[in-house]
């Protein structure tokens, strides 16, 4: 038995691990350190990247119209969308609806993109003005290998 050792186990790890080289407790610091870094960098990601669901790409969509960034909310369209819509048309649009609206949109109801093959996801928001509750209703399609805006109706409650 080593001198000062009176067989309790855990006074066996510790002088175990003081006894290590220093490499080793070196290399032991950079994999703990690592970790910690990789942990650090998947949390920061989950937080800063946008969410390219329907949901998420509709929320920006709806928060860039009451906003007042028609061209920011524009760039969320589809092609169709466009086709039938100028840039130069959609910015009055936009102006006349974000000027209106007293509160953040919320998001009443989203429907999945799981819903139906033949169906479009649609996400629902709530705003409120001097002039009632309005519903925006954001139809979604998935084109080019991301989810657009492909069709956006408001109506008031």
């Amino acid at each position: 038995m080593p001198p000062g050792f009176n067989g309790n186990t855990n006074q066996a790890f510790v002088s175990s691990v003081i006894d290590q080289p220093r490499s080793r407790r070196k290399l032991l610091r950079w994999i703990i350190f690592g970790i910690v870094i990789i942990v650090a960098i998947i949390i920061g990601l989950k937080f800063f990247l946008p969410d390219n669901s329907p949901d998420g790409v509709a929320t920006r969509f709806v928060n860039d119209i009451v906003a007042d960034k028609p061209s920011q909310a524009y760039s969320f369209t589809s092609s169709s969308f466009k086709a039938d819509t100028s840039i130069k048309d959609w910015t009055p649009f936009v102006k006349s609806l974000s000027s209106s609206y007293t509160t953040k949109p919320k998001l009443f109801t989203a429907i999945s993109s799981s819903v139906s093959v033949n169906t479009s996801p649609v996400a629902v928001f709530r705003v409120s003005s001097p002039n009632g509750t309005y519903n925006l209703m954001v139809y979604m399609g998935y084109n080019n290998n991301h989810w657009q805006v492909s069709y956006f109706n408001v109506s008031l409650l």
